[in-house]
């Protein structure tokens, strides 16, 4: 009986092991407005989000993200999120970043890099357009009117060109 017993956690060991060796690694670039929405353009010198999202590492080292000399990018962090979902459980560790644009036109970010386990393993990469002046974009949870109006001293009789804007649930642009 004792044999057998050994025999069982021998076997659930190899078991355990070749679940976890068959667990694939992958990285996800992405870009974000500092809101968090997906990035349309970016702005000379504004900041923007870029993240790198590891799936299936237990840990990693550093994250390189090559920038072709167009950004400049400041770690802002890691976080590691773990979901379980009958009995499978999924790692992620997402790494954050701030960058800024150095210059307008359309750049290439990435692809990001991590050596895991002496194995190199390569994000996809992003196509960043920066403009001089960026059409600011928001999130909004309740519809919003908005009167727009000239500044200035107006007076009785005049002409006053005015702009009525309405603003809905999603991404409204400003």
């Amino acid at each position: 009986m004792k044999k057998i017993g050994n025999l069982f956690f021998i076997t659930l060991a190899f078991f355990m092991s070749s679940l976890r060796c068959e667990e694939s690694i992958e990285l996800q670039l992405r870009v974000k407005s500092p809101q968090g929405l997906p990035l349309q353009e970016a702005g000379i010198g504004k900041p923007f989000i870029v993240s790198v999202t590891v799936t299936g590492a237990t840990s990693t080292q550093k994250v390189f993200v090559d920038t072709h000399n167009a950004f400049e990018l400041r770690t802002m962090g890691a976080t590691t999120q773990i979901n379980s979902s009958h009995g499978v459980s999924t790692r992620e560790i997402t790494h954050q970043y701030s960058a800024r644009a150095k210059e307008a036109g359309t750049f290439t970010l990435g692809p990001a890099t991590v050596t895991i386990n002496g194995t190199l393993y390569t994000s996809n990469s992003v196509s960043v357009t920066v403009v001089e002046n960026p059409v600011e974009r928001i999130a909004l949870r309740e519809p919003k009117l908005e009167l727009i109006v000239p500044e200035g001293m107006i007076v009785v009789g005049q002409t006053v060109p005015i702009a009525l804007r309405f603003y809905h649930l999603g991404v409204a642009q400003l």
